[in-house]
């Protein structure tokens, strides 16, 4: 007999004596929407292409309304950096400009692959995300990123 138990990060299954986290996949149900994935991707590779040859491409909106740059500042410029060799000074504009990257490369094999191999990654990505949560460590890392970002800012 199974018993789980809903947990806002995601579901703790009991088998027996051994509990195993489940965290709720986000990643992998965009990406079976292969339109809407590639909707994104497109988008994505628009602002990207936009920054790197030095046009002006969507400005932050809370940037543009606050003055205060928002946790992805940076990332079309850091991921733009990256794609042209710029290693050292990407991971300067932003330390998760790679880790975008690699988001935007799995939404577009899914996007592009044939349905069968599209739906094995997507699999693939769907349990990487309910065994490890990594979306969540992600997250965390960005707002702690961004709060770094901020406090050095600050003229004391």
């Amino acid at each position: 007999m199974h018993r789980h138990n809903q947990i806002k990060m995601g579901k703790v299954f009991r088998r027996d004596k051994e509990i195993r986290w489940r965290f709720t996949p986000v990643l992998a149900p965009i990406l079976k929407r292969r339109r809407i994935a590639g909707i994104l991707v497109l988008a994505a590779l628009l602002q990207i292409g936009l920054t790197a040859v030095g046009w002006p491409g969507w400005q932050c909106p809370l940037k543009s309304a606050l003055a205060i740059p928002c946790p992805g500042c940076g990332m079309s410029t850091a991921v733009a950096d990256l794609l042209q060799g710029h290693w050292n000074r990407a991971l300067q504009v932003h330390p998760f400009g790679p880790v975008f990257l690699a988001g935007i490369l799995v939404s577009l094999l899914t996007s592009l692959l044939p349905a069968n191999r599209s739906k094995k990654l997507i699999h693939l990505v769907d349990i990487l995300e309910q065994r490890t949560g990594f979306l969540i460590f992600i997250a965390l890392g960005l707002f702690i990123h961004w709060g770094f970002r901020l406090y050095s800012s600050l003229e004391l």
